[in-house]
């Protein structure tokens, strides 16, 4: 059965399945938050029903959660997710953190259920209000402290989360707080990967890909191909590569590309026709096009000026 195209209608985009499915899957819910200074504080052993995030501003001290014991320092963040074992000891005389304690996906069955653990406890026996397992590979792996390049954003959208929270005690503010929160797990998923300055083995394999975008300009541009070997997503790596290189994946592929092609133009004797063929055009026009687009010269032209010059 077909349908006719209704007028107006533009091609669509799709997101990359793991962002559809994360955008369709979350609904993100604030149960407690709070920023305040503290003496040497500690909590003991215990589990969450919910998630909870921590961003410390100003402290020092042990943060445990599972297996693994960190040193706390300013600037830190953890992520402590349901039913994992941890405990918080501040030694500073004077601490600061900021948390938040929120639902991935929001029940009202479930959420609607004050989310304060004593410290000590271990098993809960009310796992009715445990925060179910959630079907996405990168955040169901978070747990303890991320290491991200930018916190300074994380930070605000905490700080505003908790002052609304605190302003719409009656639950006003329920879907504007819902947003912030998405907005903040956005930016986390962002900064993941990403690294300072491009140091190391990251450069490095950031230089790999490069070349072999231009060693490969002849072939279809498939950025989820050179993704998949740098190890993130097509999205992330776009914003890595163009944060470093000043230009998108794509945008390097098209200079090779043309650059090729004036190298062939100057010093081959092969027709138009081939070249177009040779840098993987189906039509001869296309080629023309691009390249005119580029250069501001059709091919002939181009040939044309630099035989003229010699």
């Amino acid at each position: 059965m077909s349908f006719k195209k209704i007028p107006g209608e533009v091609k669509i985009v799709f997101p990359e399945e793991d962002i559809l499915n994360r955008f369709s899957s979350l609904h993100s819910y604030v149960r407690q938050s709070g920023s305040s200074y503290r003496t040497p504080w500690a909590i003991k052993d215990r589990k969450l029903l919910d998630y909870l995030l921590v961003y410390v501003e100003k402290s020092g001290g042990i943060f445990t959660v599972g297996d693994i014991s960190y040193k706390v320092d300013s600037g830190d963040l953890f992520w402590i997710p349901p039913n994992e074992l941890n405990s918080m000891t501040g030694f500073a005389p004077k601490s600061k953190v900021i948390y938040i304690h929120f639902d991935l996906i929001f029940d009202s069955r479930r959420s609607l259920w004050n989310a304060y653990i004593p410290a000590g406890t271990e098993i809960l026996d009310r796992h009715d209000f445990m925060h179910p397992p959630i079907i996405d590979k990168l955040l169901s792996s978070l747990s303890g402290r991320l290491d991200l390049y930018d916190k300074s954003e994380i930070k605000r959208l905490m700080t505003k989360i908790c002052y609304l929270h605190d302003w719409y005690p009656d639950g006003k503010g329920l879907l504007e707080l819902s947003g912030l929160m998405l907005q903040l797990i956005s930016h986390i998923i962002d900064n993941l990967e990403i690294e300072k300055p491009f140091k190391g083995l990251r450069k490095k394999n950031l230089d790999k890909s490069r070349n072999k975008i231009v060693d490969n300009c002849s072939e279809i541009f498939d950025i989820k191909s050179f993704a998949k070997d740098f190890g993130c997503s097509a999205s992330h790596f776009r914003k890595i590569y163009k944060e470093y290189y000043k230009e998108s994946p794509q945008r390097t592929h098209i200079n090779a590309k043309i650059k090729y092609a004036c190298r062939l133009l100057s010093y081959t004797d092969k027709y138009i026709g081939e070249i177009a063929d040779e840098l993987g055009y189906s039509k001869n026009q296309n080629f023309t096009r691009v390249f005119k687009t580029e250069t501001g010269l059709s091919p002939r032209q181009f040939r044309e000026n630099v035989f003229k010059h010699d």
